[in-house]
């Protein structure tokens, strides 16, 4: 019924569509391939030509065309990729109206402030309210298809390619025509950078690494404009990271080296700008302890960022976790032991870094079995997570798993 049958029009679901983004969204859902856009440009031309108020090319499909829909069968292994892609192309079209609503919103709420200095202050925050509505739209539209259970879906990971690529088109529109206020550039940044990841996910990196330079270069001319804020640099040394994890997992090594040295630049100077946060605390002690390149390792200074910070918020698991880190990059096992079992304790059980940190840490112990189970615990965690694509998980798994190796080839 899913793959043959007709689908629900949006406007049944959300009134509020508009009739030609309906004709759109139909018109991408068609079963047959020739009645479909013929790529992802002719479809975001079509989107592009509603944004601005222009006549669609996209026609509703004849009578003829829903009958032979209808008409049509698949086997069983079709229908159930159909029944996913429907799902999730629901939601995308639930996700896509409520978006480029409050994106007109916005866009109406700046125009009003520029007519009308008295009112121009709360004309702003609406217009920020608004903006941050339409960004909650992107990560809803980008967040159905991340589960485990269609990741193995080409159907569904073709929705999810597209839904990505309409999302960073929204990203540069929005930024051409939208607010230049540094917490509307800001959100943006930060999307870019989320895209990038989840397109990593994908092992699309051409245009992972595009969409990470360009919150790259949003957060660091947000960092020139306003050099006094640490939060900018911050993100900047943030995404710099990311990108240089990336380059490194991909064997460029030197210019990953690059990208490390830029980083470690970018924390020191948010961490001078603000030497008492206690998330710039942890984020430049983390580097310091879970740089892919070692060169960058600096345990002695890790500890002393990560206690500070520690000392401020002593309930966060995430802190303890990068402290029993820093203690074994020091050789300290036995410390290391102690906040990584407050890591668990804090996590509720732990996470996949926390396994994979104590069974570094038993191995360096001499406990040799109960390094092996908390890696197989970290392994499970992972895949329950679906987290089998994260850049610094796979690291440390490798790293774990290099420790036994050799006594595996003694076993030999």
């Amino acid at each position: 019924q899913i793959s043959d049958g007709i689908p629900k029009r949006p406007r049944e679901l959300v009134p509020a569509i508009p009739r030609d983004l309906e004709t759109i969204v139909l018109k991408a859902l068609e079963k047959n391939p020739l009645d479909r856009f013929s790529n992802a440009e002719e479809l975001a031309a079509d989107l592009s030509r509603f944004c601005h108020e222009q006549p669609i090319r996209a026609r509703r499909p004849s009578l003829w065309s829903r009958l032979r829909a209808f008409a049509r069968r698949h086997s069983a292994a079709l229908l159930a990729a159909s029944m996913g892609l429907a799902v999730a192309s629901l939601v995308a079209v639930v996700s896509m109206g409520l978006l480029w609503q409050e994106r007109n919103r916005a866009l109406a709420a700046l125009q009003d402030a520029k007519d009308s200095a008295k009112e121009a202050e709360l004309e702003r925050q609406h217009a920020d309210a608004s903006f941050r509505k339409a960004m909650d739209g992107v990560g809803l539209l980008l967040g159905p298809l991340q589960g485990s259970e269609l990741s193995d879906n080409p159907v569904a990971m073709e929705i999810h390619r597209q839904q990505a690529e309409l999302a960073l088109e929204f990203c540069g529109t929005f930024l051409q025509e939208g607010p230049s206020s540094p917490r509307a550039r800001m959100q943006i940044g930060i999307t870019y950078v989320s895209i990038g990841q989840i397109l990593l996910g994908r092992g699309e990196h051409t245009r992972a690494e595009q969409s990470l330079r360009k919150g790259i270069d949003l957060f660091s001319q947000l960092a020139a404009d306003h050099p006094t804020v640490g939060l900018y640099r911050l993100e900047v040394a943030q995404a710099v990271n990311i990108l240089g994890q990336e380059l490194c997992a991909t064997n460029r090594r030197d210019m990953a080296k690059l990208l490390f040295a830029r980083a470690l630049d970018e924390y020191n100077r948010a961490l001078q700008l603000e030497p008492e946060n206690p998330r710039t605390l942890h984020l430049i002690a983390w580097f310091q302890v879970a740089c892919p390149d070692s060169s960058f390792h600096n345990p002695a200074t890790a500890l002393k960022f990560t206690t500070a910070a520690i000392q401020q918020m002593p309930e966060s698991g995430m802190y303890w976790n990068t402290l029993g880190l820093a203690h074994y990059r020091a050789g300290e096992y036995s410390l290391a032991l102690e906040a990584l079992q407050k890591s668990v304790k804090l996590h509720e059980g732990g996470d996949s870094l926390d396994y994979f940190f104590l069974a570094m840490t038993h191995w360096q112990l001499g406990r040799h079995a109960a390094a092996r189970h908390w890696h197989s615990r970290g392994l499970l965690w992972r895949m329950e997570k679906n987290r089998t694509s994260d850049l610094e998980l796979r690291l440390f798994r490798a790293e774990t798993e290099a420790l036994f190796v050799t006594e595996d080839e003694a076993g030999c």
